[in-house]
């Protein structure tokens, strides 16, 4: 697909059946919202190795999901019916998160391996008092930092204390790491044809079933219309190939490097045969060869954690990898990094159209431009408000002489135009999701293909 629909209908235009799906669809938002939060405690207590807080959170979770699938139970004439859509509905919300799958898993507790360690070489393992201080000092320090960047207020001078680059780390590096690694996973081959054996059985069961609340809203026609749909399956088809062939990774505004060591872990486990050396010394032979890590404070990232980060990975698990300055809201050409990207098979973006938020055009068209056919670019951000900004510049081909909500005045986006773009986040099989400015518990992910 290579456009979205950024704007729902208004509700005064909708048709009863519309508002009663949409209300629907709420519902179901809100439950998949719960669901991914009390998911991504656990994932953050594994991290941090609290089996208290593991336990307890699974039993809510657990108690959250018997409430739900007994919900409505006693209205079922038809038990058996029943039963088959409460476990379509328990099947379709397990797919939708591929760590559960066993690559999935492997990816996430190699970058979590990979996450300890860089934090072992930031604790003394001697003094454990020390380092309960540190990660509240570091905690706070962070807090302050993640409230500027959502809001597009931060400065450089903030990021000059190593403290609060730490702590930053700490919170989000694991995170993020599995996001590329959950999002990408769902373009999984195996994974899609699981999907699309659940869709057919939901639709097969809501056609002879009475209980059509039971099943979610997002499972009708127009779902499986879009599902189905040549061009959406050619471009996922297309990136899943040119993820097997990555070499050379870009992360921009790679901060502590968490989205180019998910993606390694990814691209380890789900392609093993290319990306997984099994030479004796472990040493990494085959597949991503080298990481160009890129930030406007580059300098203060080394010293905090990338210096560290890159002694954990090279040689064992990369070749090389390079630190270079680089700020998106100047233009990409004649810069010191331009002749360092052109080569690059896949760019990695995490929250940084946001945080850049209408400074970023002439840069990322310049870098479309330079990039070679077949590159993939990852975005992901707290809201798809960009996102959607990205997509409709894509389909503006001459360049703008005054200044627009999409475009800045003077940028010729007609480079975008040879994007292709599919939303890897939880709305990936649902277009009415795709539409709205919010995602289901978690942000918003685009992956694009130049073609």
């Amino acid at each position: 697909i290579t456009h979205c629909h950024p704007e729902s209908k208004a509700n005064a235009t909708l048709t009863p059946a519309e508002k009663e799906a949409k209300k629907r669809l709420k519902a179901e938002l809100k439950f998949q919202s719960k669901v991914k939060k009390l998911q991504k405690r656990i994932n953050h207590a594994i991290s941090r190795n609290d089996p208290v807080v593991e336990k307890s959170t699974r039993e809510e979770l657990a108690a959250f999901l018997s409430t739900r699938i007994n919900k409505g139970d006693n209205d079922i004439d038809n038990g058996n019916i029943n039963n088959d859509i409460d476990r379509l509905q328990q099947q379709h919300r397990e797919l939708l998160c591929p760590s559960k799958n066993t690559q999935g898993k492997a990816a996430i507790d190699e970058a979590n391996i990979i996450f300890r360690t860089l934090l072992s070489s930031m604790d003394d393992p001697n003094d454990k008092e020390k380092i309960r201080l540190d990660k509240i000092q570091q905690t706070n320090s962070a807090i302050r930092l993640l409230k500027n960047m959502t809001k597009g207020t931060q400065s450089k001078s903030m990021f000059r204390d190593v403290t609060t680059l730490r702590g930053y780390a700490r919170q989000k590096f694991h995170e993020r790491a599995a996001l590329i690694i959950e999002s990408l996973g769902k373009l999984s081959p195996a994974l899609l044809e699981e999907v699309e054996a659940i869709i057919s059985s939901s639709l097969a069961l809501s056609s002879s079933s009475p209980v059509v609340n039971h099943v979610p809203s997002d499972m009708d026609s127009a779902m499986q219309q879009d599902f189905y749909g040549v061009q959406q399956k050619e471009v996922r088809s297309m990136c899943w190939e040119k993820l097997g062939t990555i070499e050379k990774i870009c992360s921009l505004g790679c901060g502590p490097g968490n989205d180019a060591v998910g993606l390694m872990a990814f691209l380890r486990s789900y392609f093993d045969n290319h990306h997984h050396s099994n030479n004796n010394n472990n040493n990494n032979t085959d597949g991503v060869r080298e990481i160009l890590l890129l930030d406007y404070t580059i300098n203060e990232w080394k010293d905090a954690i990338l210096d560290d980060l890159v002694a954990i990975l090279v040689p064992k698990y990369i070749h090389g990898i390079t630190c270079e300055y680089c700020d998106v809201t100047n233009p990409l050409l004649n810069s010191s990094v331009e002749p360092l990207i052109q080569d690059s098979d896949i760019f990695l973006a995490s929250y940084l159209l946001t945080e850049t938020r209408n400074q970023w055009d002439e840069f990322f068209v310049q870098l479309v431009d330079l990039a070679k056919e077949g590159a993939l670019f990852y975005f992901s951000e707290p809201v798809p408000w960009q996102l959607h900004r990205l997509i409709r510049m894509s389909s503006t081909t001459t360049k703008t002489t005054t200044s627009s909500s999409d475009v800045s005045p003077g940028v010729d986006c007609s480079p975008l135009c040879r994007l292709r773009f599919v939303w890897i986040d939880s709305s990936m099989h649902f277009p009415e999701i795709q539409k709205l400015d919010r995602r289901v518990g978690g942000p918003a992910v685009l992956l694009a293909i130049k073609i």
